[in-house]
């Protein structure tokens, strides 16, 4: 998946300065929130190859998904599920 992607998804970017974070160089990556506090983070951008970037879903175990429709699917099925459990 693109960084395109990620920013059309709704992502949000996260830019840490190399002062912060003691790295050579500033990077950044992206972070998707949904209301239980469950984040899907991005790989860092300085680990991206080909514009190839993956995310990982540390809540539910080392789930690491690269395709976007995949994540899509995802999304929309946590969502749903988020929404269901307030009206139920």
């Amino acid at each position: 998946m693109t960084e395109k992607d990620l920013i059309e998804r709704g992502f949000t970017k996260v830019e840490v300065p190399r002062i912060e974070s003691g790295d050579t160089t500033d990077y950044y990556y992206y972070t998707y929130m949904f209301s239980n506090d469950w984040t899907i983070i991005s790989c860092a951008s300085d680990g991206v190859v080909d514009n190839n970037w993956s995310v990982s879903i540390d809540e539910i175990g080392e789930v690491c998904v690269s395709d976007i429709e995949e994540l899509k699917v995802f999304i929309n099925l946590v969502e749903k599920w988020l929404r269901s459990q307030k009206c139920g």
